[in-house]
């Protein structure tokens, strides 16, 4: 979609409230990954005992599901892009028209 320029735009409570909506699910998003990195390689190298051995260690990333938490990670802005999406339609279906219309239009169906 082409997005043109937007002048005068003010928000109103309900966009406001909406904008910092989306930047906690951002952030959430951003933390999720995070910790799902994270608490792998934590499980990998410490465990619940402290430290493992280097054998433990290497049967820790043999045994690991590589696959599913490569999935898991890459599912993540998908989810964030979603909720944004969810929550830009719902703006743009309370602002029927003028320029905050216009603009939860362009959340919701990105720019080129």
């Amino acid at each position: 979609m082409q997005c043109s320029d937007i002048k005068g735009l003010t928000f109103d409570h309900s966009s406001v409230a909406a904008i910092d909506q989306i930047r906690e699910i951002q952030n959430f998003g951003s933390m999720l990954t995070v910790l799902m990195g994270t608490s792998v390689m934590t499980d990998i190298f410490v465990g619940r005992h402290g430290l493992k051995k280097p054998l433990a260690v290497a049967w820790g990333i043999s045994q690991n599901e590589w696959f599913q938490w490569s999935q898991a990670m890459r599912s993540v802005p998908s989810l964030v892009r979603w909720q944004v999406r969810d929550i830009a339609f719902d703006q743009y279906t309370k602002h029927l028209s003028g320029v905050e219309h216009e603009f939860w239009r362009a959340v919701m169906n990105g720019c080129d």
